[in-house]
């Protein structure tokens, strides 16, 4: 998987797109495969140190994304449905994430995760 990894306390700027390990979901999680994002001031304060709350280092930042399931973990609502699918129940392309919203993948609680409404249509 690749994600902008933290080492050290710094400025968005500074940081690179990096191999980190993937995350495995636990009990009561799901792994989403992330095709977006989110950035905001809060994310660069966390990035330089100076939030209020500090992850350990190393870590991705990013505390919101959407996707597709790709995993699920043990005791997961829908763990026993297949995943990645965009009709899929297990589908939760949207969530709020521990860490890592900053990564192709990321795991987190099936509670913070929810179904996105359906897109307008494009116009043609």
């Amino acid at each position: 998987m690749r994600g902008v990894l933290v080492k050290e306390w710094t400025e968005f700027d500074n940081l690179t797109l990096e191999d980190c390990p993937m995350p495995e979901p636990g009990p009561g999680e799901v792994r989403l495969r992330l095709q977006a994002g989110g950035v905001s001031f809060a994310a660069s304060l966390v990035v330089a140190g100076k939030y209020q709350r500090k992850p350990p280092l190393p870590f991705v930042p990013g505390t919101e994304g959407a996707g597709i399931v790709d995993a699920v973990g043990a005791g997961s609502p829908g763990s026993s449905r297949a995943t990645g699918s965009p009709r899929s129940s297990a589908r939760a392309p949207w969530a709020n994430t521990r860490w890592s919203g900053r990564a192709t993948a990321s795991s987190c609680p099936t509670a913070s995760s929810s179904t996105a409404p359906s897109a307008s249509p494009r116009p043609t």
